[in-house]
């Protein structure tokens, strides 16, 4: 049997129940009745109710009458308890790099103008040319004008082409008024 008589076959049956089924006549214009219901809410309420109930009670009976899973109970189930034996203090490798380069930076004329001094925590790296990369402040309450002068002074210092790597090195920048 070829594909097309095997489609011609099957779309024949289809034409004819088309052809017969009949589309219900759905009339939106005239008033519908109110549905008349013998039950008041407190029923309805009493009902949800009690259905609830019957589900909670048939869930407990199947949970009882369960059995318990064939290989027992799982070692992560079991009760553990954790304690600290020993907190060994982590000293961080102190490096001590000197720029070839060095340039301050400004203090921001808006900071003047609203007196405003403080301390700009930068982190940054040295990238394998010498050049200063990645640099984000550290401080989440300092001045933006203060940090955006320090980063933008950070950004131009040089070191020692054998200086760079990918340890992530900090520095700090005191902006202070004089009084």
């Amino acid at each position: 049997m070829s594909a097309d008589k095997f489609d011609k076959e099957l779309s024949e049956p289809c034409q004819k129940s088309k052809q017969q089924a009949e589309a219900p006549i759905v009339d939106l214009i005239s008033p519908t009745e109110p549905i008349n219901t013998s039950r008041s809410l407190w029923h309805m309420l009493a009902l949800l109710i009690i259905g609830g109930a019957a589900s909670f009670c048939i869930m407990a009976i199947i949970t009882y009458f369960s059995e318990p899973a064939v290989h027992g109970v799982s070692e992560q189930y079991k009760q553990h308890s954790v304690r600290v034996v020993k907190i060994d203090e982590i000293k961080p490798e102190v490096i001590v790099l000197l720029p070839t380069h060095k340039v301050m930076p400004e203090y921001p004329k808006s900071a003047l103008y609203s007196r405003k001094s403080g301390k700009v925590k930068l982190q940054y790296r040295i990238s394998y040319s010498g050049k200063v990369i990645d640099v984000s402040g550290m401080n989440r309450h300092s001045d933006r004008a203060l940090e955006l002068s320090a980063k933008k002074a950070l950004s131009l210092w040089r070191y020692p082409e054998a200086a760079g790597g990918d340890k992530f090195l900090e520095i700090e920048f005191e902006f202070t008024l004089e009084q």
